[in-house]
């Protein structure tokens, strides 16, 4: 078994950091620690998806669904925006389909499915369906 160099891959070190402290603070139990370094990562690495998803997991476990929907509706948003600012289309697909989730423009296909899925939990819990 080899070892992965995030270095070769891409990933900066120090997110490797914070989302391993991350986890360890959610395993924990201490959900105010967790938000705190998931903020710090989230600010440092503002494109990267695996800091939004951590913040906003992080926010979800805590007991904060509203903030944790926030997150994820902003960065997808955020996304969607610069992909489509030059179409001159509002809120519509690559396949045509308008893509409005809660009055956010959202490209369900290019997010990854865990901040799909805790999107919906959200959702769900805030009575959003």
């Amino acid at each position: 078994m080899t070892a992965v160099n995030p270095l070769e891959d891409g990933i900066d070190p120090d997110e490797v950091v914070y989302t391993s402290l991350i986890q360890t603070y959610l395993s924990l139990l201490c959900y105010d620690n967790a938000i705190f370094l998931a903020e710090r990562l989230a600010a440092h690495c503002p494109t990267s998806e695996n800091a939004i998803y951590l913040l906003a997991h992080c926010y979800y476990r805590s007991g904060s669904a509203k903030r944790a929907r926030s997150v994820l509706l902003s960065k997808s948003t955020m996304e969607w925006n610069a992909t489509n600012s030059n179409s001159g289309r509002n809120n519509v697909g690559s396949d045509g389909n308008d893509v409005t989730i809660g009055g956010a423009g959202i490209e369900l296909e290019r997010t990854r499915s865990s901040a799909r899925y805790l999107l919906a939990k959200c959702c769900f819990d805030l009575g959003n369906y």
